[in-house]
């Protein structure tokens, strides 16, 4: 049996202190950007995927093309070549940076009014 106060020792207990390293907002921003990019990039091709097989055999005249998630990628990748799996990435790395840089200029107003407040 468990005594009071029930305490469970979490992964985080044991982290070692932090270093007080920051790095300034502007590199932040960059840092954001990038790794919002990188995941993109990573996941665009199952995305492409995945949404042709959405789509498979919707017309009434055609019939279904894909049997699944990863002959769907190979599909593609055989007749449209392997770019063809990142067919639309601009839009998306795009996407993904702007709604970043939003909210680090979210962040940035909300430190200059912390700043005039204090």
């Amino acid at each position: 049996m468990l005594s009071p106060p029930y305490v469970v020792a979490s992964p985080m207990a044991a982290a070692p202190p932090a270093t007080g390293l920051v790095l300034p907002l502007p590199w932040q921003m960059v840092a954001g950007a990038l790794g919002t990019s990188c995941a993109c990039m990573i996941s665009h091709p199952l995305e492409v995927a995945k949404a042709r097989l959405q789509v498979d055999g919707e017309l009434a005249r055609h019939a279904r093309q894909y049997r699944g998630l990863g002959h769907a990628a190979r599909s593609i990748a055989m007749k449209e070549g392997v770019r063809g799996l990142w067919a639309g990435i601009v839009p998306g790395i795009m996407f993904q940076v702007r709604a970043y840089v939003c909210l680090a200029l979210l962040a940035l107003w909300h430190n200059a009014l912390l700043t005039v407040v204090r």
